[in-house]
C-alpha cells in the first residue's frame, strides 16, 4: 500500500512537447523565470498557480508546457501552458485557474526538483535552480488543512460474477471508508483481464464528500463492451481519494486479497 500523502519527495516535473513529428531538438532550456505567485492563500479567490517562463523549442515548436509542484506530503499543484500556433520561442506568464485549490488544500511549501517524463526536456535540480530562481510555491491556508489519506475501512465485491448478456452488465465493490476532514471524494479499479493485455475502469464518487464513515460504491459497465474476453479478471489496482486529493493506492495483491477477500471476479456471455 503506498500512501501518497507521505511520500517523502519535493519535486517539480517540466514537460515540454512538440505539436507533431518526431524530433531530437525538442525544447532546449528556459530562459531565467521568476515565479510572480509564490503565496497562494487557499481560501482566498482565485486560489491559483502562477509562474511566468521563457523557452525556446525545435522546428516543429512547443505544444504544451506542463509544471509540477510537489510539497513533502505528496500534494501537487499543477500549472499548465498550451498553444494552437505551436511557436518555438517566447515568453509567458501564466496563471491556472483551472487548478484552483480547494479549501482543503495542505499548506506547506511546494519545491520542485527535476524530472524526465516521455519526450520532454530532462532538468536537472542545479539547471531547475538556474531556471527558477524562486523555487517554491507556498500555500497558505489558515482553515482545515488536510494532509491525511482516506481510512478504508474494508471491502466488498458486489458481483463476483458478471454475466455479458445480463440486462445491467455491472462489477461493482463496496468500500467502506472515512475521512474526518475533506471527506472521501473517489475510487478507482484497474480490472485486468484474462489475457493481461487489457483492462478496464471501475469508478465511483459520492454525491458529496464522505467526512464520516460511509460507504463508496466503484463500478465498471460492461454494457457497451460485450466483446470483452470472458474469464476470470483481477483486479490489479485500487485508488482511493479524499476532496483534498490525498490517496491510498493498493496494488500488492496481498493486500487487495486482504481487503477484498478476492483478487479475482468472473466475467461470463
Amino acid at each position: 500500500m503506498v500512501n501518497r500523502s507521505s511520500a517523502s519527495l519535493i519535486f517539480l516535473i517540466v514537460v515540454l512537447a512538440f505539436s507533431a513529428g518526431q524530433s531530437t531538438a525538442f525544447c532546449q532550456a528556459f530562459a531565467p523565470s521568476q515565479d510572480f505567485a509564490p503565496d497562494i492563500f487557499a481560501r482566498k479567490p482565485p486560489a491559483a498557480p502562477g509562474l511566468s517562463f521563457s523557452f525556446t523549442a525545435g522546428p516543429t515548436g512547443m505544444a504544451y508546457a506542463l509544471f509540477y509542484f510537489t510539497q513533502p506530503g505528496g500534494q501537487t499543484i499543477t500549472v499548465g501552458y498550451s498553444s494552437i500556433d505551436a511557436p518555438t520561442s517566447g515568453s509567458f506568464r501564466i496563471l491556472s485557474p483551472g487548478t484552483s485549490l480547494n479549501e482543503y488544500q495542505q499548506a506547506g511549501v511546494y519545491k520542485p526538483t527535476a524530472d524526465e517524463v516521455g519526450n520532454s526536456t530532462d532538468y536537472t535540480e542545479a539547471q531547475l535552480a538556474s531556471v527558477f530562481p524562486t523555487q517554491a510555491l507556498r500555500v497558505i491556508n489558515p482553515g482545515a488543512s488536510d494532509g491525511t489519506p482516506p481510512k478504508v475501512l474494508s471491502g466488498k465485491i458486489v458481483t463476483p460474477t458478471v454475466s455479458l448478456s445480463a440486462v445491467r452488465p455491472v462489477f461493482a465493490v463496496d468500500f467502506t471508508v472515512s475521512d474526518t476532514v475533506s471527506g472521501v471524494a473517489r475510487a478507482s479499479l484497474v480490472l485486468t483481464a484474462p489475457d493481461g493485455l487489457s483492462s478496464t475502469q471501475a469508478y465511483g464518487a459520492p454525491a458529496s464528500p464522505i467526512t464520516k464513515t460511509g460507504t463508496l460504491r466503484a463500478a465498471a459497465n460492461f454494457t457497451y463492451n460485450t466483446n470483452s474476453p470472458t474469464g476470470t479478471w483481477a483486479i490489479t489496482n485500487i485508488l482511493i481519494s479524499d476532496y483534498a486529493n490525498n490517496q491510498i493506492d493498493i496494488s500488492d495483491p496481498a493486500q487487495i486479497q486482504s481487503l477484498l477477500g478476492t483478487t479475482t471476479f468472473q466475467l461470463t456471455n
